[in-house]
């Protein structure tokens, strides 16, 4: 939600229009010009002048291909434009990590990981990086209760390491301590507490410099509070949360990381057999429209082992890597690594080579009113084709 004093506009006016409860964009726009010059005391002209401002603001020129590939490029020599999960292939495959600019979901089933993935891109984030930066500010928005600080500080003893000359397993205070002061975390306990912080989001990310945004999880509070109420009001609710964060990463070039929970629906069409039911990720259709890039981490049945899979980018194709949480957080892992079948703790490792057919991601990533699509189904349906 854009406020009137990142517009332009004189502070004056700005303190006019706030006096009168009239402190953004959607304010401004949702009242006749006319009801704002009685309102706030001035003349129809400046009522309709800021009634335009406002509207310039939450909806800016078209610009053309050309106009729009001159200010990548201006921009990508300026700020980092990818976020490294430091799993090498699935990087590769990302085109370099998570995207700045844009908004990234991470979902998955209860337990699957989705907090250590959170926790340790914010450790990523936070790190310097040789001739590039000194590590970025993170801010984490933690709903469900879920973030510990003494697993961020393992992982960030971890990822310091290699920062620090000499023995590989002393890491320097100095070091540690400048990662995780980097990271400050909000604990919002209701929507109307998260409603008011992403309002506030874009002037936390300037006054902070704030290079990375994680909301672990955007679907807690709103399944809570919302669950057997209004759709309407609920989608509504969302819409307005991924507008704010899509317009703030564009706007200031920096990834926003979100976690989702999943759901379980029943198939009634009667092409399924029993109406089957399955698991598929929450919010519906209006968030997963809105976000630009979905993750999906999966278990693996009888193992240790995770899926981590690319089920929706822009600019990267379908991807699955094998995962294991570890004290570090994202590590690669040798092939048929034998804690892949057995114990194992603490990031995620990927797996090169394990033998036996290849596990397929079982959450469905997309619904169709006749059909239900998952990518094992897809590989099936290809598979028959060929044949």
């Amino acid at each position: 939600m854009r406020r009137l004093k990142r517009i332009g506009l004189p502070p004056n006016v700005v303190a006019a229009f706030e006096r009168k409860a009239y402190h953004s964009c959607a304010d401004v726009l949702s009242s006749p010009p006319i009801d704002i010059s009685e309102s706030v005391g001035v003349s129809q002209e400046l009522a309709l002048s800021v009634v335009n401002a406002a509207a310039n603001a939450v909806a800016p020129k078209p610009l053309t291909v050309r106009e729009l590939l001159e200010k990548k490029i201006t921009e990508g020599h300026k700020q980092q434009r990818f976020l490294g999960t430091s799993l090498h292939e699935f990087d590769e495959a990302l085109r370099g990590g998570i995207l700045a600019g844009t908004v990234t979901e991470i979902a998955g089933p209860s337990g699957c990981g989705k907090t250590q993935f959170c926790t340790m891109m914010s450790v990523l984030a936070a790190l310097p990086v040789a001739g590039v930066h000194d590590g970025g500010q993170v801010l984490y928005i933690d709903t469900e209760g879920a973030f510990t600080a003494e697993r961020l500080v393992q992982m960030a003893r971890v990822h310091c390491s290699p920062l620090v000359h000499g023995d590989e397993d002393h890491v320097g205070m100095d070091v540690l301590l400048n990662v995780v002061d980097k990271i400050r975390i909000a604990t919002v306990g209701s929507c109307d507490a998260l409603t008011e912080l992403l309002n506030n989001l874009e002037t936390t990310v300037i006054k902070s410099n704030i290079r990375l945004v994680i909301i672990d999880s955007i679907a807690s509070l709103v399944r809570k509070e919302f669950d057997g109420g209004s759709a309407r009001t609920r989608a509504d609710l969302l819409s307005s949360h991924a507008t704010t964060l899509k317009n703030v990463a564009s706007k200031y070039n920096i990834p926003i990381i979100v976690s989702n929970q999943v759901t379980t629906l029943v198939d009634d069409d009667s092409m399924h057999e029993d109406n089957a039911s399955y698991v598929t990720m929450a919010l519906g259709n209006t968030w997963s429209h809105s976000v630009n890039t979905r993750l999906v981490l999966e278990f693996i049945p009888d193992t240790t082992a995770r899926l981590l899979s690319i089920v929706k980018s822009p600019i990267a194709p379908a991807t699955t890597v094998r995962c294991q949480i570890t004290d570090g957080g994202l590590e690669a892992c040798p092939a048929e690594d034998p804690v892949a079948a057995g114990g194992g703790a603490g990031g995620l490792r990927k797996f090169a080579g394990a033998r036996g057919p290849p596990a397929q991601p079982r959450i469905a990533t997309r619904v169709a009113p006749t059909a239900r699509t998952t990518q094992h189904d897809v590989h099936a349906l290809m598979l028959a084709h060929q044949q």
